[in-house]
Formats: structure tokens, C-alpha cells, sequence
């Protein structure tokens, strides 16, 4: 069987005079184990990273790497070098093409290519799509003033005729999102939100080929939500309504959704949550109905540390009398935060009996290293899948010279509008820029005030994000986390 060498070489890199040097640690490679019908843990599937450079990346930023080279098992079960990838930067470290390589033949062939440019400020402008010597597709971009998008659009083939998509969007005085409205050779639809004066939404709309809805939403002063109606018939026929009773602290609602088609007065479902102090989820209880009478029927508490991370999740089901506990996931953190295991156990009898268990281990630089599944058989953990992450250390440069832009952006972790500072004695921001994991620009920003401005990232999946600012002459990031 094939296997995978790992280098680790320290690169030796030319420092400019006021700039020290600092060690830092980028991916080189990746290896994933499963078990085979015999029970023996085997290689399946590895990834090697190759750089030129200061370029590096690791699992919380975009992988800024040169080329990758895949191995796995082809159709006759040899563990052989099958794919990869190329890329190329411009100076700015922003990509220009990306190909991806099919290497298990001979002479290899490029299946697909992409090729991008870029406006003033480092958004992607233009994307092209090749499929061997062929354009498939095109795209462009615009934006508004404050970095949001403005038009999208793209040109796809298919079957040998080109297809166009354009989407436009329209923001109120707030910068919200108002309007999407998609033409398509496909298919055209359109979407409208509408905001109360608090930035609530208070009405939407989706008007699509296949019929449209509405939905409109009333909330307390406090900004909790109170009820909802949604009717039109994108789905079918639908009039449903749903009313959330608060208690006189706001910590716990009960959920109560009717389908006015079938009764104005006997709900269809029934919920309960019960929150913290900081407004995280510990309780919920579902129900089952009949007419008006409502009978438990499913109960999950969950446990939270300060920072609200889940330490304990216990599951419970309704013998008609009392919650009978079922199971109870337990999590683990190290200091910084990073997840450690996460540990699924369910009652045998009267004991709570481990039977399933995730583990991730992780370097000096909070870089993850090991991500593993197992079960517990006759009293011993049995690792079912392995993932393994290798890295390098390289000299990097880092400017030694005072700073002349000093960030912070809180609350960490936060809900989705993130509020970026920066002290009186900075220099003028020029821009302020988001990036997701995967090292793509969410949200672009160059009408900068004086001191601070409130990101918008709400719509956002959940995750870590870098926020990036600039002053014309120097750049500083900081990391926040979306929940």
C-alpha cells in the first residue's frame, strides 16, 4: 500500500529591515482511517499540501496553498494517487486560477479550471469556469457602496446553449436587505423583506413560478417575537399561524402553531423552550395533541458553561407519568475553548453506559490535529474513523514597527451584528473587510466613521470569520465567531 510522507522543512525566507521573523505553522497534509471489514484501522483517503513562499493556511483560514495531491483507492482497491489541485496568486494573495487534476492517467488532464479578477478593493469582480478547453460559465460581481452585493451575474452552458442569471438586490436606509429579485432563462422569482423601524422583520415575501407567500411577523416591544401568520401556496395551500407565549421574564415561550385550513382553534403542534440569562436554549419540551389537550412527550435539558458552550445534553421520553431519562451527551473544552470530546451515553438498567464518542485533539497553536469516531465495546474505546492533520513550521513575517491601526470587534461570540473599534489614535480606516473558513469575502465595507461601525453578518452560517482592516498602508485582522 501507497503511503503519504509528510516534509517538515523550515523555510528560509529573506526578512525586510524592521520586520522580525516569527514561527508559525501551515497544513502540509492529511490523512483519514477507517475500519475494513476485517476490523484493521487502514488508510483511505490522504491529501498533501505543497507552498511557495510565506503562503500558509491552517483550519480556521483559507487554505492559501500552491498545489494538493489526493490518494485514494481507485476501482481495483489500489491505494493510489488519483486527483489534485493548482493554484496561483496574484501579489496580494488573492487567487487568480484554481484547476483541479485528474492524475491517476496518463498525461494527466486538467477537468476543470477556474479564473478570477478582482475590483480596487480585492472582491472578486469576474469568475470564469473551464471545463477542459471550454468556457462553461461566467460570473461578475458588483457592490453597493458599503461592500454588500449590488448584481450578481452568471452565464451558464448547457447543452450547448448559454443560460443567464442575474440577481439584483436593494438595501433600505439601514442597509438591510429588501428586495432580491432573480431573472433567470430558467426560472424568475423574487423576494421582499420589510423592517420595522427597530430593524425587526416584520413582513416577507417569497414570489416564485410555483406560487408565492407571505409572512408576517408582530413582536413585543422588548423585540421578543410573538406571532406569525404565513399564508400563499408556494407549498400547496398553506394558512398557518403560530403564537409564542412568553412568561413575565421572557425566559421561557410556549409554542403554539395552528393550520387555520383544518381549525381556527385546536393547535398542531405545541412547543416549549426555556433560555438563560444570556439567551441560550436549556429546555425544550415538545407535546403531543389531541384537540385541545396537550400530553408531554419528549424533554432535552441542556447544560452551558459561562461562555454558554454545551457541557451536558440529556434526553428524556414520557412513560405517562413522568420524564424518564433516555441519554445524555457530555462535552469536554480545553482552556482556550477548543472541543475535546463529545461522549453519547444511554441508561442500561439504572446505569448511564458510554456506547459512542467523538474526540479532537489539537497543537500548541490551537490548530486542530485529530478528529475521531468510537465505539465502546466490552468496557474499551474502539476508534471507528481517524482524521489526522499534519503541519510544518515557517518563518513568518511580521511587522515589529508600532501599529498604526489597533482593532477589537465584540461580542465574541456573537448573534450576527459584530461592532468593530478601532482607538482615537489610529490612523483612517480606509476599508474593513469579512472572511469566512473557507477564505471568502461576506461583507466588504469603505464608508468607515471615525472610531467603530456595526457589521451586519446576520444570515451568516454559524463559524469562525476574520475581520480584516486597513489604513492604505498597513492591514490587521482580528477573529470572531458567529453563533
Amino acid at each position: 500500500m501507497a503511503t503519504m510522507t509528510i516534509r517538515s522543512t523550515l523555510m528560509m525566507i529573506l526578512i525586510p529591515v524592521g520586520i522580525q521573523a516569527q514561527t508559525g505553522s501551515r497544513l502540509v497534509g492529511y490523512a483519514f482511517r477507517s475500519l475494513n471489514p476485517d476490523q484493521l484501522m487502514v488508510l483511505s483517503d490522504s491529501l498533501e499540501y505543497t507552498y511557495t513562499g510565506e503562503r500558509g493556511g491552517d483550519l480556521t483560514t483559507e487554505l492559501k496553498f500552491d498545489r494538493s495531491y489526493q490518494w485514494s483507492f481507485d476501482q481495483f482497491n489500489v491505494f493510489a494517487l488519483q486527483s489534485g489541485h493548482s493554484r496561483a496568486y496574484d501579489s496580494n494573495d488573492l487567487v487568480l486560477t484554481d484547476s483541479s487534476l485528474t492524475l491517476n492517467v496518463a498525461p494527466p488532464v486538467v477537468t476543470d479550471y477556474f479564473r478570477w479578477t478582482y475590483d480596487g478593493q480585492g472582491r472578486p469582480a469576474t469568475q470564469v469556469q473551464f471545463v477542459g478547453t471550454d468556457s462553461t460559465s461566467f460570473s461578475s460581481y458588483s457592490y453597493t457602496p458599503s461592500g454588500k452585493p449590488a448584481v450578481n451575474f452568471r452565464s451558464q452552458l448547457s447543452g450547448g446553449i448559454w443560460y443567464d442569471t442575474t440577481e439584483d438586490y436593494t438595501y433600505n436606509a439601514m442597509d438591510s436587505l429588501t428586495d432580491k429579485v432573480v431573472t433567470s432563462d430558467f426560472l424568475s422569482y423574487a423576494f421582499h423583506w420589510v423592517f420595522s423601524p427597530e430593524g425587526w422583520l416584520v413582513h416577507y415575501e417569497e414570489l416564485t413560478p410555483s406560487g408565492d407567500l407571505y409572512t408576517d411577523r408582530y413582536y413585543h416591544t422588548n423585540g421578543k417575537l410573538m406571532a406569525e401568520h404565513t399564508t400563499g401556496s408556494e407549498f400547496g395551500p398553506q394558512n398557518d399561524s403560530t403564537f409564542y407565549g412568553w412568561n413575565a421574564t421572557f425566559d421561557t415561550v410556549l409554542v403554539t402553531g395552528y393550520n387555520l385550513f383544518f381549525s381556527a382553534t385546536d393547535p398542531n403542534y405545541l412547543f416549549r423552550y426555556a433560555y438563560d440569562v444570556a439567551g441560550d436554549q436549556v429546555e425544550y419540551v415538545s407535546y403531543d395533541l389531541v384537540g385541545l389537550d396537550a400530553t408531554p412527550n419528549y424533554r432535552q435539558a441542556t447544560t452551558r458553561t459561562d461562555d454558554g458552550q454545551v457541557l451536558v445534553d440529556s434526553s428524556f421520553t414520557w412513560d405517562g407519568t413522568v420524564f424518564v431519562h433516555q441519554t445524555n451527551e457530555n462535552y469536554a473544552y480545553d482552556a482556550e475553548g477548543h472541543q475535546l470530546e463529545r461522549i453519547v451515553s444511554q441508561y442500561s438498567g439504572s446505569d448511564l453506559v458510554p456506547i459512542f464518542g467523538q474526540f479532537w485533539t489539537y497543537n500548541a497553536a490551537g490548530q486542530l490535529t485529530s478528529a475521531g469516531n468510537a465505539d465502546m465495546l466490552n468496557g474499551t474505546w474502539v476508534t471507528s474513523a481517524l482524521s489526522q492533520w499534519y503541519y510544518e513550521d515557517i518563518a513568518l513575517a511580521v511587522d515589529n514597527r508600532a501599529p498604526s491601526v489597533s482593532i477589537s470587534a465584540y461580542p465574541v461570540p456573537s448573534t450576527g451584528e459584530v461592532t468593530v473599534t478601532w482607538g482615537q489614535g489610529s490612523a483612517k480606516l480606509r476599508n474593513v473587510r469579512v472572511y469566512d473558513a473557507q477564505g471568502r469575502l461576506v461583507l466588504s465595507r469603505s464608508d468607515l466613521p471615525s472610531t467603530s461601525t456595526t457589521l451586519d453578518l446576520r444570515g451568516n452560517a454559524p463559524g469562525a470569520y476574520i475581520v480584516e482592516v486597513d489604513d492604505g498602508a498597513q492591514v490587521e485582522r482580528t477573529a470572531i465567531v458567529l453563533k
